[in-house]
């Protein structure tokens, strides 16, 4: 690792207070380097820092070399570069290291609006779309902390030995003409699972995340659940059904495949835009059709979706979501609505509430869940959030991202109960949002939530079933002004 730069920042940049009354604009992102980067080089980390958003929202400046020097250097030439309009003011990329697969995202103004600066390690494929995230207010500063890598990461070894090199060769044999049958070998899960990805995306990054525990299992892969097949051009005009169509000639090629599901990675941004879980219904047959005969099939098939997490870390997690769904776990329309509970910072206060809330919470089986866990409120998090309801509401819209692929998640309503040690005759409140679901309205909302807010109050134990009379329409919402 090369010597560690100095990467200090002020306590306060003043300067910051000239654009808090001003509306905020669309404007691309300085990156920097305080490392020695060739031209080509540089460039090409450029376009990896846009990787997940349109190419001209990072940008070189006039002066984007600062080798040798502090990152306060590159904070005094950016407070003056942001005066002139072109360049976002308050944040921009910082390459540290030649050889790092992250870089350093710095603000000026965090989310607080006391001029006070910050910075996060983070992907170099990711750090475009985290700060356009934020420009537009798709999430805050203290939620993007929340993925802070907390210092560089490097190649790992196998990775092809340069950032701007390929990655790992997943190709698998994509000559429809070939017959023969392939063994994938025997499955860990009862079955294979067929993983579609279109031309263009990092498909080597997709397995590796979106494979349950990858960095356990063995690196050639023999005992992975998921098998990579790459589609062509010719399928971008409608992914999912190219990959429907194809199915059951892969069955007939693969027998360990799962017949009725697969994934299909249809959005170079997976990590934001997710996975489709695809299903078709069919017998599973392949026995004596030719492979005129499985395409035939493949094109008769209706087509059903689900949008899922890739990574395995997710909420609804691509690979797991699709076992349970095989294995008869979970309904592929699920009928009971989820919503979310926040609770005290008490020992064991989560568990208490959600028994509380319901009573067979722990006992209810994968995807009967009625409530699902948001957190508990930290003082900390109460103070810099400016208030114990702007940061509750911000903690509610955070959580609001992570379910998203979670379809029967309600993202207007959800339970507080301040109760440290809770039981059924605690009180809870009912909190009903007047909000579209909307992740880019954050900041907009937080400022109004006085008015866009309500809430009213029962025990525990009649929480849930008065909240559903409401949403089911059986009862009309009586909210009123919050209340500690």
């Amino acid at each position: 690792m090369a010597e560690q730069p100095d990467l200090s920042l002020p306590d306060r940049v003043p300067e910051m207070e000239q654009y808090h009354e001003l509306p905020n604009k669309i404007l691309p992102f300085a990156f920097y380097t305080l490392c020695d980067l060739d031209g080509e080089r540089f460039e090409g980390y450029r376009r990896l820092c846009a990787t997940e958003c349109d190419d001209d929202m990072v940008k070189l400046p006039p002066q984007a070399r600062f080798v040798g020097e502090s990152l306060q250097s590159i904070m005094t030439y950016h407070v003056e570069l942001g005066r002139g309009g072109q360049f976002d003011p308050s944040s921009f990329i910082v390459c540290v290291y030649r050889d790092s697969t992250s870089v350093v995202v710095v603000t000026l103004d965090e989310d607080d609006l006391e001029c006070k600066p910050d910075l996060l390690w983070i992907k170099m494929d990711e750090s475009g779309l985290l700060l356009v995230n934020l420009q537009i207010a798709n999430g805050d500063w203290f939620e993007a902390k929340e993925a802070d890598l907390g210092g560089p990461t490097w190649l790992e070894h196998g990775d092809g030995g340069d950032i701007l090199g390929g990655g790992d060769d997943d190709s698998e044999d994509h000559h429809d003409d070939d017959e023969d049958v392939q063994d994938y070998g025997k499955p860990t899960a009862g079955f294979h699972i067929q993983l579609y990805t279109i031309p263009g995306l990092d498909d080597g990054s997709l397995i590796r995340e979106i494979e349950p525990v990858s960095y356990l299992k063995n690196a050639d892969r023999s005992d992975w659940v998921c098998r990579l097949h790459r589609l062509p051009s010719a399928a971008l005009t409608d992914p999912l059904k190219y990959a429907a169509n194809l199915h059951p000639h892969q069955c007939a090629k693969h027998p360990t495949l799962q017949k009725q599901y697969f994934i299909v990675a249809d959005q170079l941004n997976y990590r934001e835009e997710g996975v489709a879980i695809t299903r078709i219904d069919w017998d599973g047959n392949v026995s004596g059709k030719t492979k005129e005969q499985l395409l035939a099939l493949g094109h008769s098939l209706a087509v059903q979706t689900q949008r899922a997490d890739a990574p395995d870390t997710g909420s609804r997690a691509a690979v797991g979501t699709l076992c349970m769904l095989a294995q008869g776990y979970e309904r592929w329309q699920p009928e009971v609505r989820l919503f979310a509970i926040y609770y005290a910072n008490s020992s064991d206060a989560d568990i208490k509430t959600a028994s509380a809330i319901d009573a067979r919470w722990g006992r209810r089986g994968h995807g009967e869940a009625r409530v699902a866990l948001g957190g508990s409120m930290l003082p900390v998090e109460i103070e810099r959030g400016g208030g114990f309801w702007p940061a509750l509401i911000r903690r509610h819209f955070a959580y609001c991202k992570r379910q998203k692929f979670v379809p029967t998640f309600v993202r207007d309503y959800f339970f507080w109960c301040s109760d440290e040690n809770p039981s059924g005759d605690s009180e809870v409140q009912l909190i009903k949002l007047d909000w579209n679901g909307d992740l880019q309205q954050v900041k907009t909302f937080v400022k109004e939530y006085e008015t866009r807010a309500t809430a009213t109050k029962t025990t525990a134990s009649k929480a849930h079933k008065e909240l559903m009379d409401v949403v089911d329409g059986k009862f009309a919402w009586k909210g009123g002004a919050f209340t500690l």
